[in-house]
């Protein structure tokens, strides 16, 4: 009797003792597989941050760089202004020509036009009691490109929004031979006129033409 009591004692006995085991398998086994899970993750966190663009990158690609040329805030060496604006002015009712004034500012838009100046030289052109008055302006470069402005009202129609565009402005000899020309009209279309090609928009002119 005692013996049954014993054995069965030391059944009770193994029994908790493989159940505590268990138990503690079951825990560690647990805490493995969770500890795995943290790694994998961490590890999945790392690649994922690795191969993600920054956000210069993005801005490159999906941006791009602004176009050459169109870039002249005030202040900078192409926004100084070289010389006055010439103005042509073929209206009675305003007082007629200041042949003086524009004789200076021609010379000087074309001797700067010649030297690949670096600056600001503009021109402006009014006719037909307003019909036609027009004005323009070169920002250059130094290098033979230039940022051409150019607005104002063209017969019936009026520009709303000024025309912005880089150019590639003519060869130095042709504004050599335009300072020794007698007309002072042709002296005139030679700074108006003063790009050879076009090469990008800056701004795209928007006109009104509802009086057509």
């Amino acid at each position: 009797m005692h013996n049954h009591r014993a054995l069965r004692g030391l059944a009770c006995a193994l029994s908790l003792l493989l159940a505590c085991t268990d138990k503690g398998g079951d825990t560690t086994e647990e805490t493995g597989t969770e500890g795995t899970q943290t790694t994998d993750a961490a590890t999945t966190d790392a690649q994922t941050t690795e191969t993600q663009p920054t956000d210069a990158q993005t801005t490159d690609v999906e941006t791009g760089a602004p176009v050459a040329g169109c870039e002249c805030a005030d202040g900078d060496p192409c926004s100084v202004e070289l010389c006055e604006t010439a103005s042509l002015v073929e209206d009675e009712d305003t007082g007629g020509q200041d042949e003086t004034q524009l004789e200076l500012a021609l010379t000087c838009a074309l001797e700067a036009l010649r030297d690949r100046k670096v600056g600001h030289i503009g021109w402006h052109v009014r006719s037909g009691a307003g019909q036609i008055d027009e004005h323009g302006h070169f920002e250059m470069f130094g290098d033979g490109t230039a940022r051409s402005t150019r607005g104002g009202v063209a017969d019936l129609c009026e520009w709303i929004v000024d025309d912005v565009t880089v150019v590639t402005l003519k060869d130095p000899s042709v504004f050599a031979g335009c300072l020794t020309e007698p007309a002072i009209e042709k002296r005139f279309s030679c700074l108006r006129q003063a790009e050879l090609d076009y090469q990008s928009t800056c701004v795209e002119g928007e006109t009104d033409c509802s009086g057509v």
